[in-house]
């Protein structure tokens, strides 16, 4: 459902990606994984159409995100919530971006159910949402069409332990249905239990691609694989303690 091929990107000096292939089935979850700074969401913004790659092709059903006849019943996409309007309320956010899909008002209806926003939460302004609110907005978002393959870039940011397990529970219902899910995410132990394969990459090349089955210790994997990408130093000085009155 999803491919990436030999995608390579690169921003003035750096390097963003180079060469990364993998990809990502129908009914399958896949945990992509890897340090910031790595190019993971590089990758998905141009999955997702928003930046041009300098070579190689990401596809969802065979097309580019730009091709596809019917964007948002293909591919759903949650790359964050900071393009939220604070001064629309959660129902006039997902009545425009259906509006603009062409669905209808009962879809909007049945998506601020199937996260958990409440009439009275719809109805407040996104300004005054927390963050968790704000994911659960986001992923009424990309939800709207039923799309056939997911996008999510960090999903659980801000989401409590309830809503994590809402969260798992949505994600495990949709792949059984045949969506394929992409999962960007630091939270190594969810991964481990929703995904049932892991890209794991790191200074824009893919370091492994594995089978969680076959992986008994992913983060002990992650940590040797993505070693050094730490800026802090390993054993940091410690200050030397002053001596004398404070003043």
């Amino acid at each position: 459902m999803i491919e990436i091929e030999n995608l390579t990107k690169r921003f003035g000096a750096v390097q963003a990606l180079q060469g990364v292939s993998f990809d990502v089935p129908a009914g399958h979850i896949v945990g992509f994984l890897g340090p910031n700074g790595a190019g993971k969401s590089t990758c998905l913004r141009i999955l997702a159409g928003l930046v041009h790659a300098d070579a190689g092709t990401a596809t969802v059903a065979g097309h580019p995100y730009r091709d596809l006849p019917h964007a948002g019943a293909t591919l759903g996409v949650l790359l964050g919530t900071e393009s939220f309007h604070p001064g629309r309320t959660g129902l006039e956010t997902l009545r425009l971006s259906a509006l603009a899909q062409g669905l209808s008002g009962d879809r909007v209806a049945q998506v601020l159910d199937e996260v958990g926003l409440t009439t009275a939460e719809a109805r407040r302004r996104v300004g005054q949402y927390s963050l968790g609110m704000r994911q659960r907005l986001g992923i009424a978002r990309a939800l709207l069409a039923d799309p056939s393959a997911l996008v999510l870039d960090e999903p659980t940011n801000g989401l409590d332990p309830q809503g994590q397990r809402w969260l798992a529970e949505l994600l495990r219902s949709r792949a059984q249905r045949g969506c394929a899910v992409l999962l960007s995410s630091h939270q190594l132990h969810d991964v481990s239990r929703l995904a049932q394969t892991v890209v794991m990459i790191g200074d824009g090349q893919v370091l492994a691609t594995s089978a969680v089955a076959d992986v008994p210790d992913l983060e002990e994997q992650y940590f040797r694989l993505t070693s050094g990408a730490d800026r802090a130093p390993n054993n940091p000085q410690q200050p030397t303690p002053t001596t004398g009155a404070v003043r």
